[in-house]
């Protein structure tokens, strides 16, 4: 069964040449899924469960692949419970916190989209190696395409931060809650502001 790794900066440089990023959409009818990769790097829309086809597909081909994903990949609890926010999410006098709004439901698609591509990949022992994407705080409003495009060039140019959570925070890692695991790491993000 494939598995997914949680990415780290050091591990992007050896996956640059076989990685597939997604502005990860949630819609019933819409297509607002982004999807580029190094096959594709011109980028493509699509609806949520091509994307899970399209990236199965990539992953099939490509059985040690970098998946970066336009989506809260892990989440931060204070020592009483509580969410908070991750450092990044901060820019000025702007928040765009994971558990809040779009950043919620992202994270939610993400957890239901890591499922299906799991299951999608039943067969395969394809290792996959996880990065968030994070695309906020752009200074003008682009497509979902522009979006998987710009998160692959700057994956591939090595624009990779790790996520170290506070000593007071406990992080939990999307990745377990798609596959019921525990103990992920946070995956290191991608940003593209």
């Amino acid at each position: 069964m494939a598995r997914f790794v949680a990415g780290t900066a050091p591990c992007a440089a050896e996956l640059r040449d076989r990685a597939i990023a997604l502005d990860l959409g949630f819609s019933a009818k819409r297509q607002t899924c982004g999807l580029a990769s190094t096959d594709k790097p011109e980028g493509e829309l699509c609806r949520f469960a091509e994307a899970v086809k399209k990236v199965g597909c990539f992953c099939s081909v490509k059985p040690t692949a970098a998946l970066i994903i336009e989506a809260p990949l892990s989440c931060f609890f204070n020592g009483e419970g509580n969410p908070v926010h991750r450092e990044f999410e901060r820019q000025g006098c702007e928040t765009r916190d994971w558990y809040v709004g779009a950043g919620a439901t992202t994270c939610l698609a993400a957890v239901f989209f890591l499922r299906k591509l799991r299951q999608r990949l039943s067969a395969s022992k394809a290792v996959i190696t996880v990065f968030e994407g994070f695309g906020t705080f752009k200074k003008s409003r682009t497509s979902h395409a522009e979006d998987a495009k710009e998160l692959l060039n700057k994956f591939r140019e090595g624009s990779v931060i790790a996520v170290e959570a506070p000593e007071t925070v406990v992080a939990v890692s999307v990745l377990d809650l798609a596959d019921g695991g525990t103990g992920s790491a946070s995956p290191a993000v991608v940003r593209i502001n």
